[in-house]
């Protein structure tokens, strides 16, 4: 009918493929009622993960809250834990009172120490001071070395310049003497000569001499003839006074008038002649010997200067000789007092290097003690202040620790009743878990048992509904039914050791 109301241009043809209508009308409801039921098998499926997966988060919740429980539990044992821990650190913190006045102790110690270490720097200073005088002292005296070492360098230098020019006018008056004892010999050679010459003199004189008193003999005996002779006084004067005038023209003229004479005349003439000869002969033997005797008074001086001179050579000779000693003695002397002032100055040089090397050592001998204590008091100042400072980190970790622990005592006192009161809490809501968890079990088996039911008979309307115990249950009995002895655990808050807690803070070196 319905088929027949519809257009003729939608209405269909008598068959469907080949298919009559009735079989695919039957077919198609026969799909429909496979397609709600495997609609309904489907939701039944679904209901039952949503249901399996509820338990599952009710599981992982019942787990989550047991994991807080012990962890609850452990923070328990922990503050316990701590309680005892806190006994300790009172025992701790008496040893440590104890230790601090052992340290108190050693900090009174280590400043008479400090003390003593101040006088015995005090002392050290003045030593150094008093080291320092000495070596300024020695430097000095050093100094003073120094400028007598130049003085004698400068002494020396002069000896030897002066040793020099004493060489030097040795050497000259050794040039001088040569030379004037070359004229020494020229004038010993003159002077013999001048001696033989006054010899020679001396003999013609002597000569001389007897001629003259044979001649004075002669003259007095004409003068006593001639005095006998008055007459002729007159003409001898004249004869004599013109034959020193002219004794040539007289000479010619007496003889010429003597041719006029008498023999006895001519005797007398003759013998008047031979006086006046005589007495002209006496004349210039006379002038003569004044010459000779000039002569010979000069040689005599000539000889006298000579003398004197050879005697001023032969002085001057002496002298030079012993100048020349003396300055030879001297140069001698000086060359002696320069090797002596030599091995001296050798000798303070070589004292003086001992002297400072002795010094240079026992200096810096002091100078390592020094240091040395310098380093003692140094590392005892530090210690002092490394243990002043660590009595008052000590101190100060301790009161540090005091509080800290304190406040966590505080902090796990409010977490322990927060625990208590999150634990009654979880309990609670555990327990309607429990219930819910129960009801939905109930719900679920009697969802099974419809399902079950339905299986055998799909078309039973009514199914009867029957209550299933826990233990009906294809999971088993619930672990939610009864409180564990865990759970009870929680039904009272425990109780905490009043008053702060105290620990034992971490000592450098190992704690104690």
């Amino acid at each position: 009918q319905a088929v027949a109301s519809l257009p003729e241009e939608t209405r269909p043809g008598p068959d469907l493929y080949g298919f009559p209508w009735e079989v695919v009308i039957c077919a198609g409801v026969v799909g429909v009622f496979t397609f709600l039921l495997f609609l309904y098998r489907s939701y039944q499926s679904v209901s039952v993960q949503i249901t399996c997966r509820r338990e599952k988060q009710l599981a992982d919740k019942i787990a989550e809250l047991l994991e807080d429980k012990c962890n609850i539990l452990e923070k328990l044992s922990l503050c316990k834990k701590e309680v005892e821990m806190r006994e300790k650190l009172n025992k701790s913190n008496l040893e440590l009172k104890q230790e601090v006045e052992n340290l108190e102790k050693e900090l009174e110690e280590e400043k008479s120490k400090q003390s003593e270490n101040d006088n015995l720097v005090a002392e050290i200073q003045k030593r150094v001071e008093s080291l320092e005088d000495e070596a300024k002292s020695i430097q000095s005296q050093i100094d003073e070395a120094k400028s007598t070492l130049k003085v004698y360098q400068i002494n020396t230098e002069r000896l030897k310049t002066s040793l020099q020019d004493a060489v030097d006018e040795s050497c000259h008056l050794r040039e001088s003497e040569k030379q004037l004892l070359q004229e020494a010999e020229g004038w010993g050679e003159r002077f013999s000569e001048l001696n033989e010459q006054i010899k020679m003199f001396e003999s013609s004189k002597a000569d001389t001499e007897e001629v003259l008193k044979n001649k004075e003999g002669q003259v007095k005996s004409l003068t006593q003839y001639l005095l006998k002779m008055k007459d002729w006084s007159s003409a001898i004067r004249e004869d004599d006074d013109a034959g020193d005038n002219h004794w040539d023209t007289d000479v010619k003229g007496e003889t010429e008038n003597g041719e006029h004479l008498d023999d006895q005349q001519k005797q007398t003439v003759k013998k008047l002649i031979y006086a006046a000869k005589l007495n002209a002969c006496l004349k210039t033997l006379e002038t003569e010997r004044d010459q000779i005797d000039s002569k010979l008074s000069d040689e005599n001086k000539a000889k006298g200067e000579l003398t004197e001179r050879i005697e001023n050579l032969q002085s001057q000779k002496t002298s030079s000789q012993s100048e020349n000693e003396r300055l030879e003695s001297e140069v001698q002397k000086l060359q002696q007092k320069l090797k002596v002032m030599s091995e001296l100055y050798q000798e303070n040089e070589m004292k003086l290097h001992r002297k400072l090397t002795v010094e240079e050592r026992e200096r810096l001998q002091k100078e390592e003690k020094l240091s040395k204590v310098d380093e003692k008091i140094n590392h005892a100042a530090e210690e002092l202040n490394s243990y002043r400072q660590r009595a008052k980190d000590l101190e100060e970790e301790l009161e540090r620790t005091i509080r800290s622990y304190q406040n966590q005592i505080t902090s796990h006192e409010k977490k322990a009743h927060d625990n208590w009161l999150a634990a009654r809490a979880a309990e609670r809501h555990l327990n309607d878990i429990k219930k819910e968890n129960v009801h939905n079990r109930q719900k679920l088996t009697e969802a099974e048992f419809k399902l079950h039911f339905l299986e055998k008979d799909p078309y039973a309307s009514d199914v009867p509904v029957r209550p299933f115990g826990r233990e009906h249950s294809p999971y088993g009995p619930s672990p939610m039914g009864r409180p564990s002895s865990e759970t009870r655990a929680f039904l009272s808050p425990p109780t905490l050791l009043e008053g702060p807690l105290r620990l034992s803070p971490i000592l450098p070196g190992g704690g104690g």
